[in-house]
């Protein structure tokens, strides 16, 4: 009897181990292919892929553990006189953050600018934003308003932006600070929030097509499952930021449709600046329309091209940051990936701290590309104040 049993627990054994064969030869086969992936070589539109991957997994975790209010009550509450040095926000990924500290002083309005008070007969610019035209990361004089107020002596711009702010918040702070100030140009920089923010909602509802953030998560860890994601086309990322931008204009409409009716019955003439992320897609496209149908106020729309080096001017000659600065190193880093792989997504990487904010390299490149677009808005005065009904 035990020889029998023990006879049948050796089959039994055999049976196992060589069931088990197939199944560690399959994950020895796979873990090689994962070490050779890791190793090989990456094109840049799977290096555009990967980084988008990298993007949603860590932003989007980032965005549900330390959500930040971006609604106007609450944008406009952080306005605070004062001054301070703001350090990096250390839990976020090293593409979605600052890296360098900067010191900030606030007006008596809470404004990150001089104080407000004109000279006599200078032409007055006031200009709408979020944490891009704030300048963070960057001195106050490396920003591109400063830059062109350096250049122009005569133009006193008024930075009204604040971090955060979106379409509403602009409508608001304009309607706040325009009858008082009466600026000869309105300059209303595009948000990248009202972009940002409408992709993660979408996303955090389950919204948009592809994988849910868990599966993304879980893709990932893994270079084998992110090039079969990025083989069968399931994560189309230029589709879920055009179904992002669509929510953005549905979202904004009717706050640019009250600003630029606003400018229209005061006869204040409109610029819109429209900026890109550093991996190239254009986030203003909802203002940039509201432009288009506000033609007898809005005299254009600045895209800016950050291929084209700034202007030859003094003014505008831009500080090299240290090499410490650069996201792209450090997100290479994170991602275990080449630098020289990932720098194929961000072709202007020296115009940019993260993904979104400029360097002062950026700050002056936009300097110099809206600065003409200032001068001919100037130079051929206001348009003719239209009737409005929308103004509350």
């Amino acid at each position: 009897m035990r020889r029998r049993d023990a006879a049948a627990q050796r089959a039994l054994r055999r049976r196992a181990f060589f069931s088990a064969v197939p199944v560690l030869g399959l994950l020895c086969l796979l873990g090689l292919v994962e070490l050779g992936l890791r190793v090989a070589p990456v094109d840049a539109d799977l290096a555009r892929f990967s980084f988008f991957v990298e993007l949603k997994v860590s932003r989007w975790a980032y965005l549900r553990d330390q959500w930040v209010d971006h609604q106007m009550d609450a944008v406009l509450a952080r306005r605070k006189p004062g001054d301070w040095l703001e350090l990096p926000e250390a839990r976020r990924p090293p593409f979605d953050q600052v890296p360098l500290p900067y010191p900030v002083d606030n007006n008596a309005l809470g404004y990150r600018d001089d104080p407000w008070a004109s000279a006599a007969g200078a032409q007055r610019v006031l200009l709408l934003g979020d944490s891009v035209s704030f300048g963070k990361g960057v001195e106050v004089q490396d920003r591109y308003a400063d830059l062109i107020e350096r250049e122009r002596p005569g133009v006193d711009v008024r930075v009204a932006a604040l971090q955060g702010c979106r379409a509403d918040c602009m409508s608001h702070i304009f309607q706040e600070q325009a009858l008082s100030f009466r600026p000869d140009l309105l300059v209303v920089q595009a948000s990248a929030n009202d972009l940002d923010q409408a992709l993660f909602r979408l996303a955090d509802a389950g919204a948009l097509p592809g994988l849910q953030l868990g599966g993304l998560a879980l893709a990932n860890r893994s270079r084998l499952l992110v090039r079969l994601l990025h083989a069968r086309e399931s994560e189309d990322n230029e589709q879920q930021l055009r179904i992002a931008a669509e929510a953005a204009a549905a979202h904004t409409a009717e706050a640019n449709a009250r600003l630029f009716g606003m400018a229209a019955k005061m006869g204040v003439p409109v610029v819109v600046l429209q900026l890109s992320y550093a991996y190239g897609w254009r986030y203003g496209d909802h203002v940039a329309d509201a432009c288009a149908h506000h033609g007898a106020v809005c005299r254009g729309v600045v895209e800016v091209d950050f291929a084209a080096p700034p202007a030859a001017a003094a003014a505008l000659e831009p500080r090299d940051l240290p090499l410490e600065a650069d996201f792209v190193a450090r997100t290479a880093a994170q991602m275990a990936m080449p630098e020289d792989e990932l720098a194929q997504v961000f072709p202007h990487r020296d115009q940019f701290l993260d993904v979104v904010h400029l360097s002062p390299r950026g700050h002056a490149t936009v300097a110099s590309q809206l600065l003409p677009a200032v001068d001919a808005a100037l130079a051929a005065g206001r348009p003719r104040p239209v009737g409005f009904t929308g103004l509350r």
